[in-house]
């Protein structure tokens, strides 16, 4: 009685759970927003889970059973019959033959000794019949018949799987949009509910892929951070910057590039000197695109902003357009973006933060209040962000903040002119 008020509860939890990480993995895609190749059902051909390939796929039918035990009960020869029984059923429900389907069991419960003899030298036809029958009576064996239940044998896969298991594939896939805790809880709740609803409903009880996503995002159209809409948003947004600082003229690549887009996955800061007009824009512009591009490659994210437009939102404003949200709950503080951003790229640094347009001949007191305020306040981020920082003449008053924080020596090294200004100026670069 215990272990069945247990499963009545906990092993209906363990159902749709599971359910919600094999849908979101079948479903979650970085790459596209259409529909995939197969579709996900609840409670379908008396089986659990049904994965149907779709859209011209040609691959089998994927019939999934979850079995759980709340007191940690193992699974035997008995079980397994049960099981393939279960499965051939459904096999003939269908109307199809076995070979047009895989059979998966999801389970938390542990196989015992002769189970795991079943599943490790129980693959060829005559051992599987030996262990089908074995302990048996004869009216019993005549119940299985081992011609019909060793196809379903054969391709049956056991995932060993617990409640903490689920959930973590769940949180993984949220991570990549970049979700907090506090969410991802909310999201595994609202989704687990959805997919109860779908259980009880009749007709197909088919799952929806971009109504999946909703509910565990919680938003109408979510983007993951690594995927390559997200990726088009930022590489669109440092295209516009670099149109709108050289009215669209025509640019030559220059090594530059490479060296500042380098030195941001190396340093806390990169200080890029140069005379008005003598390119800098141009420079941080595709050494941001270039960072981007090579999204394998630390900094995963890159932003780019001018110093006096600098404020307490660029980097929550930026990150709410990378994930395509409605809702901007970061605006408080800029620790929770970043997060965001560590979710979805662990590897530091996580960001690189290109600011334009800083005039040191008046110091830091030459930009707006809030703009200096924030700059001050990437010089103590900046071994987790790391920000890229754009001067006109090197001054000693940033350079001093940035010492400040980072005893050591400055290197510099003088790069090479610009052919693409009839008025070419240097640019030189130091790492601190």
């Amino acid at each position: 009685m215990k272990e069945s008020g247990h499963y009545s509860i906990a092993g209906f939890f363990f159902q749709l759970l599971a359910s919600a990480s094999d849908a979101l993995k079948l479903y979650f895609s970085d790459e596209s927003k259409d529909e995939p190749i197969a579709v996900f059902s609840v409670e379908k051909l008396g089986q659990d889970g049904v994965i149907r390939p779709i859209c011209g796929n040609s691959g089998k039918i994927k019939l999934i059973q979850y079995k759980y035990s709340s007191e940690g009960r193992m699974l035997g020869p008995n079980d397994l019959r049960k099981i393939l029984e279960a499965f051939r059923k459904s096999v003939e429900a269908s109307g199809l033959p076995a070979r047009d389907f895989e059979f998966c069991l999801t389970t938390n419960r542990v196989l015992d000794a002769e189970a795991k003899a079943w599943m490790k030298t129980g693959k060829s036809k005559e051992k599987f019949k030996v262990y089908l029958h074995k302990n048996l009576s004869v009216d019993s064996a005549k119940e299985y018949r081992h011609t019909v239940l060793y196809p379903i044998f054969r391709s049956m896969e056991y995932d060993h799987r617990d409640l903490a298991a689920c959930e973590n594939e769940i949180t993984k896939i949220a991570d990549r949009h970049g979700m907090h805790d506090h969410e991802i809880q909310a999201g595994i709740n609202t989704i687990v509910g959805f997919l109860n609803e779908v259980a009880r409903s009749s007709g197909e009880r088919k799952v929806n892929r971009q109504l999946l996503l909703k509910k565990l995002v919680g938003h109408s159209d979510p983007v993951s951070l690594t995927s390559e809409r997200s990726l088009g948003v930022q590489l669109d947004a440092v295209k516009l910057y670099k149109d709108r600082e050289t009215q669209r003229t025509i640019t030559i690549d220059r090594t530059v590039y490479n060296d500042i887009a380098n030195a941001a996955r190396c340093y806390p800061f990169v200080l890029v000197q140069g005379e008005g007009g003598c390119g800098k824009s141009v420079a941080v512009s595709e050494a941001a695109r270039l960072n981007l591009e090579s999204r394998e490659h630390p900094p995963g994210f890159a932003i780019v902003v001018k110093a006096a437009e600098l404020g307490q939102t660029s980097i929550q404003l930026a990150v709410k357009s990378w994930r395509k949200q409605v809702e901007n709950p970061d605006q408080t503080e800029w620790e929770l973006s970043i997060a965001r951003l560590r979710r979805a790229k662990p590897d530091p640094p996580i960001l690189a933060i290109y600011v334009d347009g800083i005039d040191e001949r008046h110091g830091l007191q030459g930009l707006p209040s809030e703009a200096r305020s924030v700059l001050s306040r990437l010089i103590f981020d900046a071994t987790t962000i790391f920000a890229t920082i754009m001067c006109r003449d090197l001054a000693l008053s940033l350079c001093a903040e940035i010492t400040r924080t980072y005893v050591g020596s400055l290197v510099g090294s003088r790069l090479p002119r610009s052919p693409s200004r009839s008025r070419s100026r240097s640019l030189s670069l130091t790492r601190c």
